[in-house]
């Protein structure tokens, strides 16, 4: 019976060295599994992060040139702008001074129309002939 235990003991020795071999490979492959899944995943990040680092740089290229665009449209029309408003203010200058001759020219023509006014009434009435009406 010893000896039938002492072969039990052995079996069961040896089969728990199969389990033990067994899980180690299993350990092992899951372990390597694990680290190639890791690696594969580390490098799709990689790759991602390159290609939004692209595109950030694709897009501050745009925006650059959308804002480089935008400043030459704003400057072009602010020279145009400032053109028609000076040419308007020359406008404004010529009408101002034309203003001013035919006021100084309406003031002649009133001062002539009061000196004829005044010489009629100083002069010209003394002389006329009453009516009798």
């Amino acid at each position: 019976m010893l000896e039938e235990s002492s072969h039990h003991c052995q079996h069961l020795l040896t089969n728990l060295k199969n389990v033990s071999q067994h899980t180690n490979t299993w350990g092992e492959f899951t372990t390597a599994q694990m680290v190639n899944f890791t690696n594969q995943h580390l490098l799709s990040f990689k790759n991602e992060k390159q290609q939004f680092q692209c595109l950030q740089k694709k897009n501050e290229e745009n925006c650059d040139k959308a804002i480089a665009e935008i400043a030459e449209h704003i400057g072009s029309q602010k020279a145009a702008e400032e053109k028609v408003l000076n040419g308007l203010l020359d406008q404004i200058k010529v009408d101002q001074e034309i203003l001013v001759e035919q006021k100084l020219a309406l003031k002649e023509e009133v001062q002539h129309g009061l000196t004829q006014v005044n010489g009629f009434l100083q002069e010209d009435l003394k002389v006329d002939v009453p009516t009798g009406i």
